[in-house]
This record gives structure tokens, C-alpha cells and sequence, in this order.
């Protein structure tokens, strides 16, 4: 069993030192104890089970490219105490099966605002009509997410315009309607995804794998994301016959991390010193 000890002057900017999230199936304890201006102790203390799954997907239409990323976004996962399910060959009706159990989801396919396709859709509309995905099926099928499972916290749709078109419609906003069919709100829970056409390259891949490794580090996903256009190319698209880098679009917490268990920061008022201050703090467990 994991045992962590939040100091008593948690409130009043004390050291809160990081803890990392238990590996899948681990006991936790969270022990607190907190004294008021009388010098009375108060304890409570929490007990869970870690539960930390990852589905990670990839067109096989790709071919190595998608081996690329599925691999290395595999590896970080692992190496962030997640229980790791990997497929090139997963079509709809199995994504939908398995969508439910897991708390982070990543697949590398083709896309369209609102919608991801599975593992063997081809980007011809007319072969894709059983491949796709959009946000009423994916609503229900993560219905149980709301009484049996834990929910989301991070997200990736590797895919062109899934959250939105910036291409044809550049005046539009972005689309949060995938995002909230996975229920992305609140701290630590985040979407990433795009606005724009992405390409299957492997420089694109290698993206991918670094942005994923910066996660497994403890790198809250928005750092992670400019982190990983350092020490390589970036993530890109060609528009007008130029090479372009690619943002990816954040949704939810953008200070969400895949290891450990920070939360993002809080503004707390601290009333008896008279001024604010940011203080770090953990997501349930």
C-alpha cells in the first residue's frame, strides 16, 4: 500500500511534495491532518484502488508510421503506471466495446470535425461510412463512465480536424463536441487534438513520441506539447505548398499530467495573511 501524509500547513503554502500516481490495482491511503487556531487535531483519511488504463490505437492504413506512435506512446504510458492495450485492428464496434474501461485514449486515424475513425478506414468517405465515429455513438457508448468506471483524463485525437476546421471554415471556432462526449471538464482531465490537416509523416510521428515521453516525465500536457518541438521537427502540415507547423488544440486543463497526480494550480485566498497565492494540489483519487 502506498501512504501519503499531507502536512497540516498544506494551507498556508507549505512544501507539498509531489506523489506519483500508483501503479494500476495499488492501494492508496491518504492520510490528513489539520490543527485549528485552538490547537486542536483533526484526521480523516482516504482509501482507493490506482486505476490507470490506456487504449492506444492506429490506423493500419498507415503502415509504419502509425507503428511509430502506437509504440511510443505505448512505452510512456507504461513507464506512467498505466496497464497499456495496443491495436492496429481495432474496427468501431471494438473501439466502442472498450472505450468505457480506460482512463486515456489515444488513436492515430483519419478524422473530421466531431468524428475519428477506427483502425481501418481508408480517408474515401464512401468506404468509411462503417469506420467512423462521431459524438452520439461515442456519448453512449461511455455512458458507464458516470456509475462503473473512473473518467478520462487525458484524450488524443491524432487526426485531422477533429476539433475543427480551420482549413475551410478559418472563422469558426473550435469544436468541443468530442470532448464532451468524453466528459472533459474539471482539473487534470484534458483533450488534444487539431484544427487543421495533419499527415501521416513520420517526422510527425516522431512529434508524437516526444510529446508523449515529455508526459511520462511528469510534464504538465501544455509544456509538453511546445516541449516536443524542441530537439526535433515539429508537428506539421503543408499549406500552399509550404511546410508549416501544426498547434495542437487543447481542451480541459491544459496543466493536466499523465504521471502523477497534480492537479493544475488553485488560487486559495489566505485570509489571515491577507493576499493570495498559487498553491499546487492533487485530483481525487
Amino acid at each position: 500500500m502506498l501512504l501519503f501524509r499531507l502536512p497540516q500547513n498544506w494551507g498556508r503554502g507549505g512544501d507539498l511534495t509531489p506523489f506519483y500516481t500508483g501503479s494500476n490495482g495499488t492501494p492508496i491511503k491518504i492520510e490528513v491532518e489539520c490543527h485549528d487556531s485552538l490547537g486542536r487535531s483533526y484526521t480523516t483519511h482516504l482509501t482507493a484502488l490506482a486505476y490507470n488504463k490506456a487504449l492506444v490505437l492506429g490506423n493500419n492504413t498507415f503502415g509504419d508510421n502509425a507503428q511509430t506512435s502506437v509504440y511510443g506512446v505505448s512505452a510512456a504510458a507504461a513507464l506512467s503506471n498505466h496497464v497499456v492495450v495496443s491495436s492496429l485492428q481495432d474496427d468501431k464496434t471494438a473501439i466502442l466495446n472498450e472505450l468505457p474501461q480506460y482512463t486515456v485514449f489515444y488513436i492515430d486515424t483519419h478524422g473530421s470535425v466531431g468524428i475519428f475513425d477506427d483502425c481501418f478506414a481508408t480517408g474515401d468517405p464512401e468506404h468509411d461510412i462503417d469506420h467512423t465515429i462521431g459524438i452520439v455513438e461515442a456519448s453512449i457508448a461511455l455512458k458507464p463512465k458516470s456509475t462503473i468506471f473512473p473518467p478520462y483524463n487525458l484524450v488524443f485525437f491524432d487526426a485531422c480536424v477533429v476539433m475543427g476546421d480551420k482549413y475551410n471554415n478559418p472563422d469558426q471556432p473550435d469544436s468541443n463536441a468530442m470532448s464532451s462526449a468524453f466528459s472533459i471538464s474539471g482539473n487534470d482531465r484534458a483533450a488534444i487534438g487539431f484544427d487543421w490537416y495533419t499527415y501521416s509523416w513520420a517526422s510527425n510521428a516522431d512529434w508524437t513520441k516526444r510529446l508523449w515521453d515529455n508526459l511520462a516525465q511528469g510534464v504538465p500536457l501544455r509544456q509538453a506539447a511546445s516541449l516536443s518541438s524542441v530537439g526535433g521537427t515539429e508537428k506539421g502540415e503543408v499549406r500552399f505548398g509550404f511546410f508549416t507547423s501544426l498547434n495542437p488544440v487543447i481542451q480541459g486543463d491544459s496543466n493536466m499530467t499523465l504521471h502523477g497526480v497534480y492537479g493544475g494550480t488553485v488560487t486559495w485566498q489566505l485570509m489571515t495573511d491577507g493576499f493570495k497565492a498559487d498553491i499546487p494540489w492533487y485530483r481525487p483519487l
